[in-house]
């Protein structure tokens, strides 16, 4: 970008490097650098990165399109000239019936499928960013401790402690946000993990919204790491699924085609 609009906010992460007095952040070997424009709460910058960063479908980018142009063009290619020998027109109907591939899934009844697919994929992803998000807050804890503590980037201390019940969780951590991978699992649970800053105001002790915006203040139903296993392994299934999903459509639909060009042929 040559220019920014003034107070555009972002957010900046890299080596730090001095010159003449002056902090300047530099793209160090093996130490990239990060800059990540937002609008809106600056608490949640990490959260909705991570939501929003992860692809739609990663089979799918601006190459793409050309590749399947130039495959089906090059098939067409190979058909015509296989069509010239009597002996292989059956090659040359299965290659211009496999040209055909990049409409292929969008016709009926191999269309159903597509959207089929497209169902599940969503749902793996949305599971995919919910394990990151489940881990988020743990990047700064150990998992064999039920209980810990932790020095924040500026010199907060920050805990994970664990509650019984959510009540006794908000009572811990008032006003902490809960996330779970779904409503139903809120209330299933006989172990709440709970993040945020420590605080004895008032001779009770607290856990409160820390003041770096990269740490949360939160409620995880749960063991956040069996909870993240878990939504890997969902999110696994709904991806093979979909793919599943996808593949009997257009197999189905290239069966299809096949069967009326030979047809048409005879």
């Amino acid at each position: 970008m040559s220019t920014l609009t003034e107070g555009t906010r972002l957010v900046v992460s890299g080596a730090l490097y001095s010159e003449r007095g002056h902090p300047v952040f530099r793209w160090g070997k093996g130490d990239p650098l990060t800059v990540v424009l937002f609008d809106g709460d600056e608490r949640t910058i990490l959260r909705r990165s991570i939501w929003a960063g992860r692809q739609q479908n990663e089979y799918w980018n601006q190459f793409t399109p050309i590749s399947l142009l130039g495959g089906s063009v090059m098939l067409f290619v190979v058909a015509y000239y296989l069509s010239r020998l009597p002996m292989l027109r059956v090659a040359a109907l299965l290659a211009l019936a496999v040209g055909l591939s990049p409409v292929l899934p969008f016709v009926p009844p191999g269309v159903v499928f597509v959207l089929l697919y497209r169902v599940l994929w969503r749902n793996g992803r949305m599971r995919r960013a919910m394990r990151d998000l489940l881990m988020l807050p743990t990047r700064y804890f150990d998992r064999s401790a039920l209980a810990s503590r932790t020095l924040l980037p500026d010199g907060e201390i920050c805990s994970m402690e664990t509650a019984a019940t959510l009540a006794e969780a908000l009572r811990l951590a008032p006003g902490a946000k809960v996330r779970a991978p779904s409503p139903a699992d809120v209330s299933k649970v006989r172990r709440y993990s709970v993040f945020g800053r420590e605080t004895d105001d008032d001779g009770v002790r607290r856990l409160i919204r820390p003041s770096d915006p990269f740490a949360e203040h939160l409620i995880i139903p749960g063991d956040p790491w069996e909870l993240a296993r878990k939504s890997r392994i969902r999110a696994r299934v709904f991806e093979l699924t979909a793919v599943t999903a996808f593949a009997v459509g257009f197999a189905g639909n290239l069966i299809l085609v096949f069967v009326a060009l030979v047809a048409w042929v005879r």
